[in-house]
C-alpha cells in the first residue's frame, strides 16, 4: 500500500490529484481520453466527473437514455448512458423521469489528470 495524496479533506474532495481519490470520496465517474471524447470533453487524459456535476434533463432526439435510477434515500442516483459510455449522476429533486427516458446530459465541472499516473 501507498499514499497517494493527503490533506484537506475539502481541497481533497474538490480538486483531487489522482483518480483513486476522486472515485474513494466522491464515487466519481471515471474516463478515459476515449470516454471523454464521446461526451465531447476536450482531454487526452483520465478524467474524473463527480455525480453531483452532471446534469440530466429530457431531450427526445438524444443519443442518451435513463438506464437505471436507484433510489438512495433523499436522493437518486441515475444511471445515463449508450453502448459506449454510462454515468452516476445524482438526482436530488423530485424525479420526473422514468428508466428508458432519452436525456441530455450536461457537465459543470471535471478533474483531468496528467499522463503520468
Amino acid at each position: 500500500a501507498r499514499i497517494l495524496e493527503q490533506g484537506n479533506p475539502t481541497a481533497l474532495y474538490h480538486h483531487p490529484q489522482h483518480p483513486y481519490t476522486a472515485l474513494l470520496l466522491a464515487k466519481s465517474n471515471i474516463l478515459n481520453a476515449t470516454q471523454s471524447a464521446v461526451l465531447g470533453l476536450p482531454s487526452s487524459h483520465t478524467l474524473a466527473i463527480h455525480q453531483e456535476h452532471i446534469l440530466v434533463t429530457a431531450a427526445a432526439e438524444s443519443i442518451y437514455s435513463i438506464l437505471e435510477i436507484r433510489f438512495r434515500g433523499f436522493y437518486h442516483e441515475l444511471i445515463v448512458g449508450n453502448a459506449d459510455i454510462r454515468l452516476h449522476a445524482i438526482h436530488v429533486a423530485p424525479l420526473p423521469l422514468l428508466q428508458g427516458t432519452k436525456v441530455h446530459i450536461a457537465i459543470s465541472h471535471y478533474t483531468s489528470f496528467s499522463a503520468a499516473l
